[in-house]
């Protein structure tokens, strides 16, 4: 696929997320106001509900990733909340049924705390090193509301993209 499709498709996919998080983010100051601190309860009681075990590093448990990512994305659908990880995995199973590939479910390396989806990430790239995720990759940040070319995650990324990335699961 092409930039410009790339682009298109991620775009819807961070519109469909914003429309299911009727209640919000429990880590964005917008989110916590509008629902009158319902979010943070959400957050964290659908977290707290224990049915989810996230890998302490990306590369554990590849095999259960994607049951962590479609639950989580379940769960965060059903109660219209989550952070930025709810929110990329809701972003990553809908970019799934659409056929979308490569995709990438991806993570801030400590000491950052952020997930996004990767659309179009070169076989070939480090997943660590924007640079090289080849010309047609997108950034999906749907927490964040954005879409935009792998070229820009140094002016649009939160953060710049100072930190190091790795991805947590990839779909070929």
């Amino acid at each position: 696929m092409t930039l410009r499709d790339n682009l298109s498709i991620a775009l819807s996919a961070v519109s469909h997320v914003q429309k299911l998080m009727i209640v919000g983010a429990q880590n964005k100051i917008t989110d916590v106001f509008s629902s009158f601190g319902m979010s943070l309860i959400c957050v964290a009681a659908g977290r707290a509900a224990g049915d989810i075990a996230v890998p302490k590093e990306p590369g554990d448990g590849n095999l259960v990733m994607p049951v962590i990512i479609r639950s989580t994305a379940a769960k965060a659908t059903e109660l219209g909340c989550g952070n930025c990880g709810e929110q990329a995995a809701i972003a990553f199973e809908f970019l799934k049924s659409k056929s979308v590939r490569p995709l990438d479910y991806m993570v801030f390396k400590e000491p950052g705390d952020h997930a996004f989806v990767l659309i179009g990430r070169s076989a070939e790239s480090r997943p660590h090193d924007y640079k090289t995720w080849g010309p047609e990759a997108v950034v999906c940040d749907p927490w964040d509301g954005k879409a935009f070319a792998a070229s820009d995650v140094p002016l649009k990324m939160l953060k710049q993209g100072r930190y190091g990335f790795d991805s947590w699961y990839r779909l070929d």
